[in-house]
């Protein structure tokens, strides 16, 4: 495994992440989901973090960390997956929707007070964040052949 191609993935990861995160919560139907259940008391608001600042960069943190743990995973799991680059994204997708997303989701709904449609939407989001993640990651394997 190379570790500079293992960054670089890490790296392209977080920023396809990023945009595609931005463009799934920031569109105008679920700003307005949000904005419908703000003030709900299982519903945090930016301000009890300390400061937007503060918000974003613990966020940003932690996308980072789970970019490069993706790639990590990805790397060590690519012998494992089909051979194809877009069949190992679309399986490494899966696996990590089934593994992520929808436990986080159940776990939401039966133990926080969150509303269902903010559980929905975030179930929604993250597979389709996770499935466009795989498939970079898929891509950037045979782009960086050292990466696996």
């Amino acid at each position: 495994m190379n570790a500079g191609n293992l960054a670089l993935t890490a790296g392209a990861l977080f920023i396809i992440d990023a945009l595609v995160g931005n463009a799934l919560y920031m569109n105008p139907l679920v700003a307005r989901l949000y904005a419908r259940h703000e003030g709900h008391p299982g519903v945090k608001h930016w301000k009890e973090i300390g400061s937007f600042a503060k918000f974003l960069s613990l966020n940003m943190l932690m996308g980072l960390a789970l970019s490069a743990l993706y790639a990590l995973v990805f790397a060590l799991m690519r012998g494992s997956l089909p051979g194809n680059p877009l069949l190992a994204g679309l399986c490494f997708s899966g696996m990590a929707i089934a593994l992520k997303a929808a436990p986080e989701a159940f776990n939401q709904y039966m133990n926080i007070n969150y509303p269902r449609s903010l559980i929905a939407a975030q179930l929604s989001n993250s597979s389709i964040s996770l499935l466009i993640s795989g498939i970079a990651l898929g891509l950037l394997s045979e782009a960086l052949p050292g990466l696996a």
